[in-house]
């Protein structure tokens, strides 16, 4: 009776009051949310939320579910091809126009099978490593691996604002298109641009990534303790595991806007205003993935912020409702294979 009454509680109910009663109550969680349930702030359904967020995003992006940690991934070795694909990353590495991407042939985790257990808290991912033009070799050839991403969703509740990216029109993938912060998990092995056993686990991704993007050094922990999405970007096959809601200082956000721009070679920050959220979300030049994970961040009811915060002059949950009654386009995923 516990965990059916704890499993949907948690899922269903995400803000600081409910994270604090779960520190404190554990295993008595059920008996002192029936005492006080009508103190907690109900941040909705997760399951049709996603429902709502899929519809709008259909045949870009697939959100998968809310989890309390990142995947677990196993390395498998090394990923295999065939001789058709062989030819093509020859082709590739011949053709210097093929070889713009900003970190050259990086080292790249892709999922072993499409069968996983989303159900699962954590999920177990399997991967094999491969390397960019390998990549783009099967992209060529009609496939879309499934690179597994680590991504972070940063704002700034303190300042009202969020923190997102603009990718590089060098960019393999929606060039120009803006994005949230993220990358590629290494998988282990050595590439042209780093020798290392890789990325330990996703949230070691992720805190790369956003150094790399922002410049921002992220202890892990505070990474953990955000709520994870996860989605599959159909139009590109990455499967990203996004960090909802990372809430940094005012200080760390002058950091952001301080930084040199010549330092960032895979694009620039943009920083919103909470009220300037649903207009850039529906201005046609989102990666559908990274829309995806702020309009459930704000389904979820923003976690992080208080239950006052508006977002042009709306609940989060209210402005959420908006976004997913509209119609949203997006750009392309490749300018060229």
């Amino acid at each position: 009776m516990i965990e059916i009454i704890l499993t949907p509680l948690i899922e269903v109910f995400y803000s600081k009051v409910t994270e604090k009663i779960i520190d404190c109550y554990g295993d008595r969680l059920p008996f002192f949310y029936n005492i006080i349930n009508k103190n907690i702030y109900k941040i909705g359904d997760v399951r049709s939320s996603i429902e709502k967020i899929n519809k709008i995003t259909i045949g870009t992006s697939d959100l998968k579910g809310i989890y309390n940690c990142c995947p677990k991934v196993s390395f498998k070795g090394n990923l295999e091809i065939e001789k058709s694909t062989s030819d093509a990353i020859k082709e590739i590495k011949g053709n210097s126009a093929e070889l713009t991407d900003v970190f050259g042939n990086d080292t790249l985790g892709v999922t072993v099978e499409d069968n996983i257990t989303w159900q699962s808290d954590p999920i177990d991912i399997d991967y094999k490593s491969t390397d960019f033009y390998t990549i783009k070799a099967l992209r060529k050839n009609g496939a879309l691996p499934h690179i597994i991403s680590g991504c972070v969703l940063v704002v700034c509740v303190e300042e009202k604002k969020i923190v997102l990216h603009k990718r590089s029109s060098n960019s393999a993938t929606y060039p120009n298109a803006i994005h949230i912060f993220g990358g590629a998990f290494i998988g282990k092995g050595q590439d042209n641009y780093r020798e290392s056993e890789g990325d330990e686990d996703i949230t070691r991704t992720i805190q790369r990534e956003l150094h790399e993007e922002s410049r921002l050094d992220i202890q892990k922990e505070r990474i953990e303790k955000c709520k994870i999405s996860i989605a599959e970007e159909l139009t590109t096959g990455f499967l990203q595991v996004t960090a909802l809601g990372l809430n940094i200082t005012k200080k760390e956000l002058e950091k952001i806007r301080t930084a040199p721009a010549s330092n960032n070679k895979e694009g620039k920050t943009v920083i919103i205003g909470f009220d300037d959220i649903e207009k850039t979300i529906t201005g046609g030049m989102f990666v559908p993935t990274g829309a995806a994970h702020i309009i459930l961040w704000l389904g979820l009811g923003a976690p992080g912020t208080s239950r006052k915060t508006k977002f042009s002059g709306k609940s989060a949950q209210e402005l959420f409702s908006d976004i997913v009654s509209q119609k949203i386009s997006f750009p392309k995923a490749f300018n060229v294979l």
